[in-house]
């Protein structure tokens, strides 16, 4: 059984956590006294709350990708292929069956086509495998931690302006106007928070996808030199 990562708990428990958390504050006074929940002591909540978060957390992975799918910078994974030249020579020796990414001049015309952007960033998944059995991804994947963070968090905002903007339609409606502006202030926080934690999920993604294409080259290059002095060693001497 795989140990609780730090993905698990940067990708899941902390956004599902943020979401139940802020919503249960926000509604705490519309809960009635007699309410178990109420009762209960917060020390016996805290295992429920973070299986609820880690659950709820998979729901706004999901929904994350899905907006990742509409605003993130899809193109990343083909165009940063296309830019290391060296890169190439092993995709063609080791993973020959995305050879045409590189290869095919109709291809580098045309970077939008779905399928292509889907095979290019299938290559980049394969090249974080193949990193993850030398042990030389760990770098790429403390920001894929992060990217799934930023990315997840997007889809938490998102999620929180109905509920800020039902809040500030209930404080005015009950004549409470501060409170009313500091939720809709919380509303357009939100939506700036959405558009910086877009941009950093697209830059720590941009950041991994370089490592990786650094680490594969280096991860030859080093083995190279490997063969070269085992070569010469081996030759017998004058």
């Amino acid at each position: 059984m795989e140990k609780f990562s730090l993905f698990d708990f940067l990708a899941f428990v902390v956004p599902g956590g943020t979401l139940v958390l802020v919503v249960y504050f926000l509604f705490k006074q519309y809960i009635p006294p007699e309410c178990l929940l109420n009762k209960l002591d917060l020390a016996i909540l805290i295992l429920p709350i973070l299986f609820l978060s880690f659950i709820l957390g998979h729901s706004i992975s999901w929904v994350g990708t899905k907006i990742e799918n509409i605003v993130g910078n899809k193109k990343m994974y083909f165009d940063l292929i296309q830019k290391s030249k060296s890169f190439h020579l092993y995709v063609k020796q080791y993973f020959p069956d995305f050879a045409h990414l590189i290869t095919n001049e109709e291809n580098k015309k045309q970077p939008e086509v779905k399928w292509q952007i889907k095979r290019a960033k299938r290559l980049i998944e394969r090249v974080d495998d193949f990193l993850g059995l030398q042990d030389m991804n760990k770098v790429a994947s403390s920001l894929l931690s992060q990217y799934a963070f930023f990315r997840n968090a997007v889809a938490v905002f998102v999620f929180l302006l109905p509920f800020f903007l039902l809040k500030s339609i209930l404080m005015f409606h009950a004549s409470c106007f501060e409170a009313g502006v500091f939720y809709i202030i919380c509303f357009i926080v939100s939506i700036l928070l959405s558009v910086a934690s877009c941009l950093l999920m697209n830059h720590r993604n941009y950041v991994r996808i370089i490592v990786l294409l650094r680490n594969f080259e280096m991860y030859f290059l080093i083995n190279s030199i490997k063969n070269n002095a085992s070569h010469d060693t081996s030759k017998p001497k004058n």
